[in-house]
């Protein structure tokens, strides 16, 4: 609207007005070149861009996947609930790797983990490992993040429990 603006001011404006029409035309010219430089410039930058040093970047927008914990991947009845002490063995850092077994899938993995965290935990039950899995997930997780409400963080395993 700027150059419409100077425009209807030169179009409006008697002829004595020698200052008003000199302010016109060039506000005219500098909207018009500030446009065309930005249509003719090689990498479509603006003028400040240019003497500011920086790029406009245009990303593709990353989706995020499904939440385990809230997506119904598996049928939870007779999924097995755990102690506290039982969730108390692991921390965030283990918790981002079952979710990355979990996001995998490989069977392979998912017994070798499963028997390692029954282990661990003490547990000698014989749940079906996949269901073992996600529900140790679901607690774990809903665990961490209640501790964090209250300030308590658990990096791994290895850091002292609170």
């Amino acid at each position: 609207f700027l150059p419409l603006t100077f425009l209807i001011s030169l179009s409006n404006m008697s002829s004595s007005d020698a200052v008003e029409a000199g302010t016109a035309i060039f506000g005219i010219l500098w909207t018009l070149g500030m446009g065309f430089f930005l249509l003719f410039n090689k990498d479509r930058m603006r003028l400040g861009d240019l003497i500011g040093g920086t790029w406009v970047v245009m990303a593709k927008r990353k989706r995020m996947v499904a939440d385990i914990a809230a997506a119904p991947m598996l049928e939870t009845h007779g999924a097995p609930i755990f102690t506290a002490e039982e969730l108390a063995v692991y921390g965030i850092f283990e918790l981002q790797e079952l979710e990355r077994v979990l996001r995998q899938g490989d069977r392979d993995t998912m017994i070798a983990v499963a028997d390692t965290i029954r282990a661990k935990i003490g547990r000698t039950l014989q749940e079906d490992d996949k269901l073992f899995l996600v529900s140790y997930y679901r607690q774990l997780k809903q665990r961490q993040e209640r501790d964090l409400l209250f300030g308590k963080r658990r990096e791994n395993k290895y850091q002292a429990r609170a």
